[in-house]
């Protein structure tokens, strides 16, 4: 029988996100563009509160609008206007950048785009190594 991740396959799935992000923070407060670095933890709960709101009911009409979706790289590749969205907002509205407008943040939020999809494919990997958070489904 197929099997798929259940409700609490979030837990470990958001705590790997959130660790990701709030290492990515460390990397951010170095950059040149920031005014005034901000609390790591802060950004990764940040992050990962956006990437909730905002991703799963992106995600969730995305799959409503094209249900013979095809595929999750077709869905992966519609989601990274929103992840650059995502970045750059949590980018622009935290660090602050020097300047009116700035290349580095848009830079760092195409890098925080391939970030993203590196983090969901180390917890979709340690997720389905844990078969007690797979539920069946037909």
């Amino acid at each position: 029988m197929p099997m798929m991740p259940g409700p609490l396959a979030a837990i470990p799935y958001l705590g790997i996100k959130f660790a990701g992000y709030t290492l990515a923070a460390y990397y951010l407060n170095r950059r040149s563009y920031v005014t005034k670095p901000v609390a790591p933890l802060k950004i990764g709960w940040v992050r990962t509160v956006v990437g909730v709101v905002v991703g799963v009911p992106v995600t969730m009409l995305l799959l409503s609008i094209y249900r013979n979706v095809g595929s999750f790289e077709l869905l992966y590749a519609w989601m990274a206007p929103v992840r650059f969205a995502e970045w750059l907002a949590v980018i622009w509205f935290l660090f602050r950048p020097k300047r009116t407008w700035a290349v580095a943040p848009v830079t760092d939020s195409i890098f925080g785009v391939g970030y993203s999809y590196a983090l969901d494919l180390l917890a979709g990997a340690v997720v389905s190594t844990m078969p007690w958070l797979m539920i069946p489904f037909c």
